[in-house]
């Protein structure tokens, strides 16, 4: 019962004695000697309590009259607590029936703890750089975290403010409360560029954003309770989920039309105005997930299909066949009508030994330079899948590859949030990232790399293998075309292949008009073959 008044009497005791902090944080260095310093005169205290209350209660005798010079005494000792609450009736509410020594004895324990109650006031009051709001300002700088994505620095706008006008008060207002669910920042190079010398009054923390493989990891926002993630993580994550989800949403759409349907709501979040390196509250993308989930979709869901989950079979190995016949059983042909056209792209890389750039979630990258015919002259090299989440990851960016380019909204999205990097085939069709993104030079080494593999390890001349590729796309009514053309021409005409570039299309020409001379020839001796049997007739 005692330690549960002790408890009870201490927290109200600490309430009165620390102001409150208007739910902010301040962090201060962990002083250890100055905790054993305080402990030791915490048993000291209890030490010589326990003396006095001998010495005191040797020559009193308490029985229940006597209770109200109890109160006297606690309130003595420790008016924050007895100033308004009495021993007595405490006693009385809890066990009237208590023997003499019972009493005593709680008596003591009040006596002991109001005592230690008092030196930890006496060492706050002493200490209050630790237990004062705001008092170590002028020797503290204000901090703000700088989050690094890649080679993009940003933070938080907010926090900026916050921190601005905490050094400057004279100078800078308190910002406004921003409630979400979207959370803006700056980049760094322009912060530095608009406050100049403000900020040498301010830490900057860097902070990396942390990913896992299927889930983006959580972000303590500009308010402590608040936790949120880049928005372009969001996107990706809702993607992913829908896929292989519980609910594999993916798989049991009907239609294109249900998929335009989800489209339309994910657009309201994910479109090319909202501003680069966005944050989002986790809770609003909670709610993003239930809004898709609680559309008037139900009744037109396929429920008895049964959804397929990705085959494992042990560490085989991986080839364009395994991708394919996944891809087949989960059955998303009849709303990504293209998807296995951009299969090959998975085996190209894994062909040319680059899985990793398959299965890294950080990177999201698949190739598309090279999609198309060329697979039939690729040597049949295999990956060998490490793990079931290895398999996963390779048919999970297929689809997500598939969906940003049948989409235009969310490829101007991803543009917008400065991620053209994360999908190639979006760096090397988007000029604006292409010029000015150093890790393209390094793509093109590895497209250039990537070729001169399969170069080399095909029994074909380079000239016969693109003229493979381009005779199977030259009909210009293949919904292929365009897009196979941009890629091919702003893939060879770059990379130092311009010869075998301008040989392909010399050589495509050529059998044209080969073509063409010999079908007139041939029409041509026909006709000369017709005149000279009517001749002889």
């Amino acid at each position: 019962m005692s330690c549960a008044y002790f408890y009870m009497d201490l927290g109200h005791f600490l309430k009165q004695l620390v102001k409150k902090s208007n739910g902010k944080l301040e962090f201060v260095e962990f002083n250890t000697e100055l905790l054993k310093k305080f402990q030791k005169k915490v048993d000291l205290a209890i030490l010589k309590a326990a003396n006095d209350e001998d010495a005191f209660f040797a020559t009193q005798n308490l029985h229940v009259k006597q209770m109200v010079k109890m109160d006297t005494i606690l309130e003595k000792l420790n008016p924050t607590i007895w100033k308004n609450k009495k021993f007595s009736k405490e006693l009385q509410r809890s066990n009237g029936g208590m023997s003499t020594s019972q009493r005593t004895k709680l008596f003591r324990t009040f006596c002991v703890h109001s005592r230690i109650m008092n030196e930890l006031k006496t060492f706050v009051d002493k200490r209050p750089d630790l237990f004062e709001w705001n008092t170590n300002a002028p020797t503290v700088p204000n901090t703000v975290r700088i989050f690094e994505d890649a080679k993009h620095q940003f933070v938080f706008i907010t926090e900026l403010e916050n921190a601005l006008h905490q050094a400057f008060p004279d100078k800078f207002q308190e910002p406004e409360e921003e409630n979400g669910p979207f959370y803006n920042t700056i980049g760094y190079e322009k912060v530095l560029e608009e406050y100049g010398n403000f900020v040498e009054k301010i830490l900057f923390i860097k902070v990396s954003i942390p990913r896992v493989t299927h889930k983006s990891t959580y972000v303590q926002g500009p308010k402590r309770e608040i936790f949120c993630i880049l928005l372009i993580d969001a996107f990706f994550q809702i993607l992913k989920s829908l896929l292989f989800g519980k609910e594999r949403l993916f798989q049991r759409l009907k239609g294109a039309d249900q998929l335009d349907r989800i489209c339309e709501e994910l657009a309201k979040t994910f479109h090319p105005d909202q501003k680069p390196f966005c944050f989002i509250n986790v809770e609003y993308v909670k709610k993003i997930e239930s809004d898709i989930k609680n559309l008037e979709l139900n009744k037109d869901l396929s429920k008895d299909k049964h959804l397929h989950d990705i085959r494992f079979f042990g560490r085989r190995d991986f080839d364009f066949c395994y991708l394919k016949d996944e891809l087949d059983l989960m059955d998303l042909a009849k709303i990504f009508p293209k998807i296995q056209l951009f299969a090959p792209a998975v085996q190209i890389l894994v062909a040319s030994g680059r899985s990793d750039l398959i299965i890294d979630s950080s990177k999201n990258a698949i190739d598309m330079s090279l999609v198309g015919n060329l697979t039939k002259c690729l040597p049949q090299q295999k990956f060998v899948a490490k793990e079931l989440s290895n398999v996963y990851e390779i048919v999970e960016k297929t689809v997500l590859l598939c969906f940003v380019f049948q989409f235009e909204t969310f490829r101007q999205f991803i543009h917008t949030q400065k991620k053209c990097h994360n999908l190639f085939p979006l760096l090397a069709t988007c000029k604006e990232c292409r010029t000015t993104n150093p890790d393209y030079v390094l793509y093109r080494s590895f497209q250039e790399n990537t070729v001169a593999a399969i170069f080399t390890k095909s029994d074909s001349t380079p000239e016969s293998v693109f003229n493979e590729y381009f005779n199977h796309f030259f009909d210009k009514k293949s919904d292929l075309w365009d897009f196979v053309k941009l890629i091919c021409d702003g893939y060879l005409s770059v990379n130092g292949y311009q010869k075998v570039y301008d040989q392909v299309m010399k050589n495509s020409k050529r059998e044209v008009e080969v073509s063409l001379s010999t079908s007139a020839q041939i029409d041509k001796k026909r006709e000369s073959g017709d005149e000279k049997k009517k001749d002889e007739q």
